[in-house]
């Protein structure tokens, strides 16, 4: 699967960074490409699963709001 635009721009990112020396910058940089990377691992997924419950939509939202309170089974 090729590159998408935005994880190559954090790639990018993150090169520049360490070249700059800047560890707040870099780890700007590092979060955006895991972001980038999360999204699109969870994008795949749902366009390739069935259709979800409120409950499981509820206990996947839950995972990631990590100030939540836990979503009971």
């Amino acid at each position: 699967m090729p590159l998408s635009s935005q994880k190559a721009r954090a790639i990018v990112d993150i090169r520049y960074a360490r070249k700059s020396g800047d560890p707040d910058r870099l780890q700007d940089a590092q979060r955006d490409l895991a972001a980038v990377s999360i999204s699109e691992y969870v994008t795949r997924v749902v366009a390739a699963a069935p259709p979800l419950t409120e409950d499981q939509r509820a206990r996947i939202a839950a995972i990631l709001r990590p100030s939540a309170k836990p979503v009971a089974r």
